[in-house]
């Protein structure tokens, strides 16, 4: 009993470095995307240009469509965000959730084809 206990935990201890490793990697992305402007892209280092896109955000049951200004690559397409955005993103999100739409301009009904 005491061996699979050891051995347990030798492979708990395994999965926790790895997952660890991969939260750091996604905290460095991260706050790199904070200090943005980049010159090139994160990504495949496309070059980047500014432009006006269509961001869908979730929040519990809630969809929100919203046009906001991101740092676009040209080669693979992949979107950077102010902080600012991020934030407002962050904010919407938590409406949707709690339901508080009373703002929000109805676009019309969704459904899910199952």
């Amino acid at each position: 009993m005491a061996e699979y206990r050891i051995e347990f935990l030798k492979t708990a201890k395994k999965e926790l470095a790895k997952l660890l490793e991969k939260g750091f990697k996604l905290l460095i992305k991260y706050k790199l995307l904070l200090m943005m402007p980049f010159e090139k892209c994160l990504v495949c280092g496309g070059e980047l240009i500014e432009k006006k896109v269509t961001k869908l955000l979730r929040g519990g049951v809630n969809i929100a469509s919203i046009s906001v200004t991101a740092e676009v690559c040209l080669s693979c397409g992949e979107r950077l965000y102010s902080q600012e955005t991020v934030r407002h993103f962050a904010a919407l999100r938590a409406k949707l959730k709690r339901g508080e739409t009373q703002e929000f301009q109805l676009l019309g009904q969704s459904f899910e084809i199952v």
